[in-house]
């Protein structure tokens, strides 16, 4: 039993608790990692039609 908060919680408790935190992040990484790889798609595009078109600019 894990004491917290003054309440005690069984093992399998605890554990299932931790691994919906830790999906929770994971989810929020990935989210994150998309937008910046978005960007960084976006960016390059943009370098690459400049480089093809300096009238572009």
């Amino acid at each position: 039993m894990f004491k917290f908060n003054n309440k005690k919680y069984p093992p399998i408790f605890v554990k299932s608790f931790l691994e919906e935190r830790l999906q929770e992040q994971v989810s929020a990484c990935s989210f994150f990692y998309s937008i910046q790889l978005a960007l960084f798609t976006q960016f390059l595009f943009e370098m690459f039609i400049t480089a093809l078109n300096p009238d572009h600019a």
